[in-house]
């Protein structure tokens, strides 16, 4: 979704601090910022892909445990 030009981002609701991502959908991408430093850039990844990712978090198979 845009505002005018400009992508409207978004947070999510189960961020808790004021460290999170935020995420902006522009029909054939998802761009993603950090909130705390919103001017700092963005990464854009193809809407395929962004709904790949969060498909692998809701079934677990991505988990912050798993990180190294």
């Amino acid at each position: 979704m845009r505002v005018g030009s400009t992508p409207a981002f978004v947070k999510s609701s189960k961020c808790e601090s004021a460290g999170c991502v935020e995420v902006a959908d522009t029909g054939s991408d998802v761009l993603i910022r950090n909130s705390v430093f919103p001017d700092s850039g963005t990464l854009s990844v193809g809407r395929r892909d962004w709904m790949t990712f969060l498909s692998g978090v809701v079934s677990g198979q991505l988990s912050a445990s798993e990180q190294g």
